[in-house]
């Protein structure tokens, strides 16, 4: 049962839309194509709770490219960051086979960034796109290969790296207890501390392509599945899980196709719905749910396909 603490959803606007509430412009990292990453302080967020407004200004960006970037690579496709520390991942990277993949590491120094490992897993293979989805905590990073075939085609793998002075060293490779052919377990990855969440999009539980998310916790150097996620009203090609986050004890999933996104509370090592989010203007086929993000009791769902404003998309936040 969900509780009774829901998420209000607040409308996040583009530049020129009419939304009020809420406006945040200038990501804190945008990805360049083809193979490039902008790192930027340049934030200018607005955000009007009732009388308060806060407005931050910095000034410094820099780009970072691979050391050994190739052409197609698509260094950027997903990123992530962490205090000093990012990861970039690459899933077209071919050092170990065509599109197998790969991640960097880049620590700031002064005020430029510089690469401090490149990652790719011990039973690398051609096709894994490792890479696709990459996150960070601390000295823990997750990538995922939703390519990844050792279950089968596609079943996907995960992988744990974690930093040992300034190297980095695979700790763990995580697959669900029920993987399957397809499912796409790694599409997408958060960590915050010792918990960490991945979605696997096409898992068919409920129905083709449904969904769900799976949650692993660490114990040592051991990581264990603690739990299995999917929506109440998870139907068929939802893609439930396409995109995740996770702040503590509170995840929000995203779905591909039915405009939503769900937050899910730990109670224990319990994990149940607490909210389901749908943009506040009844929009359909916005993309409402393909990139989710939360901390603490704000979460934030884009919806890149939203015809509000002149650039054609918007998100929107949620508070608790």
């Amino acid at each position: 049962m969900e509780s009774a603490t829901p998420f209000s959803v607040i409308s996040i606007g583009t530049p020129n839309s009419d939304t009020k509430s809420m406006a945040l412009f200038i990501p804190s990292a945008y990805i360049g194509y083809p193979n490039s990453v902008v790192i930027s302080c340049s934030l200018f967020a607005c955000l009007i709770s009732g009388i308060e407004q806060i407005r931050e200004s910095y000034a410094a960006e820099v780009k970072i490219t691979a050391g050994d970037a190739t052409a197609y690579d698509n260094f950027g496709v997903s990123v992530s960051i962490s205090g000093d520390t990012a990861i970039v991942g690459v899933p077209h990277d071919d050092s170990v086979g065509d599109w197998s993949g790969a991640a960097y590491i880049f620590v700031r120094d002064g005020t430029g960034w510089v690469q401090q490992a490149k990652l790719t897993p011990s039973d690398a293979s051609e096709g894994d796109g490792f890479g696709v989805s990459v996150a960070i905590s601390g000295e823990v990073a997750v990538v995922g290969a939703w390519k990844n075939n050792d279950v089968g085609d596609a079943s996907g793998a995960v992988y744990i790296f974690v930093r040992e002075g300034t190297g980095w060293l695979q700790q763990a490779r995580l697959v669900p207890s029920d993987a399957s052919e397809g499912n796409g377990f790694g599409v997408s990855v958060a960590i915050d501390r010792d918990t960490a969440i991945v979605g696997a999009w096409r898992d068919d539980d409920a129905g083709d392509a449904s969904g769900a998310v799976y949650i692993f916790v660490r114990s040592g150097a051991a990581w264990k599945q603690q739990a299995k996620l999917t929506a109440n009203d998870v139907t068929p090609y939802d893609n439930f899980g396409i995109s995740t986050a996770i702040s503590e004890d509170t995840a929000i999933i995203g779905t591909f196709i039915v405009d939503s996104a769900y937050i899910f509370a730990r109670d224990g090592t319990r994990w149940t719905q607490q909210a389901r989010l749908a943009p506040g203007d009844d929009a359909v086929g916005n993309g409402f749910g393909e990139s989710v993000s939360v901390s603490g009791n704000t979460a934030i769902v884009g919806a890149p396909y939203d015809d509000d404003g002149w650039l054609g998309s918007a998100a929107f936040a949620a508070v608790r």
